[in-house]
């Protein structure tokens, strides 16, 4: 048995890569408009979960602007399969080590890797972003899709001999609005949401 959590890395992955952006708040009085970090999470499809949220209540209002991501998607990628049982051997050469176990500027010992072929799949995410009015939703795409578009680099692992340690994903689809005509009464969250593949 052997697991990477690959996917669970790549989901965190796409949290860090839209962390971090901001909006600014409008005037009020004599406060001056500030800026505000939107946080990122991983979307939850427990209900369990959500009812634990809200201490079981449906009265409860999401605090926004947020943005979450979710995963959507797993599917193969044949053009992507080269020949399944390729493998190369790639040599290392180690830094020598000292009694005390320190690494020193001499040559260590030579260690030859075999490296298998890859099992590609793509996998696909929805961000949304969920924001109160028009505004901090044009604050926020024009950050993010100027980042983000057309496509931007994962790197899903340190190590030096891993060939598929950096990937990239691909902006598939941008939806501007989950609103549809005619307007109801219900004043619903306006949620854009951006198809990512990797």
């Amino acid at each position: 048995h052997f697991c990477d959590y690959q996917i669970k890395r790549f989901l965190l992955q796409l949290v860090r890569g839209f962390s971090g952006f901001q909006y600014k708040t409008g005037q009020r009085g004599a406060i001056a408009p500030q800026l505000k970090v939107v946080p990122v999470i991983l979307a939850k499809r427990s209900r369990q979960a959500a009812a634990i949220q809200t201490n079981g209540s449906e009265n409860v209002v999401n605090s926004i602007p947020i943005i979450t991501i979710d995963h959507t998607g797993l599917r193969p990628d044949p053009d992507g399969l080269r020949n399944p049982s390729h493998t190369t051997k790639t040599i290392i050469r180690t830094r020598k080590k000292d009694a005390n176990g320190n690494f020193t500027s001499e040559s260590g010992d030579t260690v030859t890797v075999e490296r298998l072929m890859p099992r590609p799949f793509i996998l696909e995410a929805q961000v949304d972003i969920w924001t109160s009015n028009m505004d901090q939703k044009h604050q926020l795409l024009e950050q993010i899709l100027t980042v983000v578009y057309p496509t931007f680099s994962i790197q899903n692992s340190d190590s030096a001999i891993d060939w598929s340690a950096l990937s990239e994903a691909h902006v598939k689809d941008v939806t501007w609005t989950s609103s549809s005509y005619p307007i109801g009464s219900d004043a619903e969250i306006e949620v854009a949401n951006i198809t990512i593949e990797i």
